[in-house]
């Protein structure tokens, strides 16, 4: 083989060498790009689990109640039966709005950032909203319910 020959064959092997490095690189860059927008994905979702969650409302129970009146050594108890019904109404329509506030916010948050999240988290960041915002519709007719049935008292009692 002449010098020429493996020359034009050195040559080829440096482009073809230098061809498959570019597309390593190539590849590297797509992959760096994808775990990025995946990192950025997983923790805008992270961040609406967590803010829809902050938006569910706290369901009232007797065994929360319980806690409250033994943590506070029976003051919790007290104050709660020297409340009025309307005291009670209020506090509980102002830890809704605080709620509803939080699920408003997550809900923007959502549609300001939907687009620069992966399907998958996408889907988990809907789901908890989703869950979250039927809670919250539920405490609210809760609620309600518990207003008209106390206005319909007040109105038999007069």
């Amino acid at each position: 083989m002449s010098d020429y020959e493996k020359d034009k064959r050195d040559q080829e092997r440096e482009r073809k060498q230098a061809e498959w490095e570019a597309k390593l690189k190539e590849r590297e860059e797509r992959q760096k790009k994808w775990e990025e927008r995946a990192n950025k994905s997983q923790n805008h979702a992270d961040y609406l689990v967590k803010l829809a969650s902050s938006a569910e409302p706290f369901r009232d129970t007797a065994l929360s109640d319980m806690i409250m009146t033994f943590a506070s050594l029976g003051t919790y108890a007290i104050g709660e039966a020297l409340k009025s019904p309307k005291e009670k109404f209020y506090e509980k329509e102002s830890y809704l709005r605080s709620c509803s506030k939080k699920m408003s916010e997550a809900r923007e948050y959502f549609q300001s950032h939907k687009n620069d999240m992966i399907g998958e988290d996408k889907a988990r960041a809907y789901s908890a909203i989703s869950s979250a915002s039927d809670k919250l519709k539920s405490a609210w007719e809760e609620l309600n319910n518990q207003k008209q049935k106390a206005w319909e008292s007040y109105k038999r009692a007069k």
